[in-house]
């Protein structure tokens, strides 16, 4: 056997290992098991993709951040003005009434593609009763079929954090045109 492929697989092996291990360190972690039991409460015909947030600080307390791929097939949603986007704000804020708007607005990324974005706040408390005040940046992307809305929820007291590294990701989408 080649000598530098048996090292390449050694640490390959070992990457694993620290994987596996970091792995079950979340997952044993009730917070995420509570995130991870919420995501099986979600609609299987719109949630394309739940992340959870495992990163060294991204977490405070027992509140998870998390983003959410929702896909809403055949549906009509213009980025050509605001109307959409203030109707879908309306409409979040009926079905959640102690949650506030802070802005809704049209932009376009880097590379050209147009997006819709809200942000909004909510207090509550977590599962443990803990205070929590969460923050929500929702993006909404028009798709040759439907429409795409990605939704980050994050506390309060990281979203000045997460946030940017949220854009970031945002600002590196591309639509593939078929």
């Amino acid at each position: 056997m080649n000598p530098q492929f048996k090292r390449r697989s050694k640490a390959i092996f070992l990457n694993l290992s620290y994987i596996a291990w970091e792995l079950v360190s979340v997952l044993s972690d009730p917070a995420f098991q509570r995130a991870l039991a919420n995501i099986q409460g979600l609609n299987p015909n719109e949630t394309r993709l739940a992340i959870l947030d495992a990163q060294e600080g991204h977490r405070l307390g027992s509140f998870v951040t998390n983003i959410t791929l929702f896909w809403y097939e055949s549906e009509e949603f213009s980025l050509e003005n605001d109307k959409d986007l203030r109707a879908s704000a309306k409409s979040i804020s009926k079905s959640m009434p102690d949650l506030k708007i802070l802005t809704t607005k049209l932009s376009t990324t880097s590379s050209g593609i147009p997006i819709g974005i809200i942000t909004f706040k909510r207090s509550g408390k977590t599962e443990k009763g803990e205070n929590v005040v969460a923050f929500y940046k929702q993006v909404f992307v028009n798709a040759r079929t439907g429409v795409l809305t990605i939704t980050l929820t994050t506390p309060e007291a990281l979203k000045d954090i997460v946030f940017p590294a949220f854009d970031a990701m945002i600002e590196t989408m591309t639509l593939v045109k078929e």
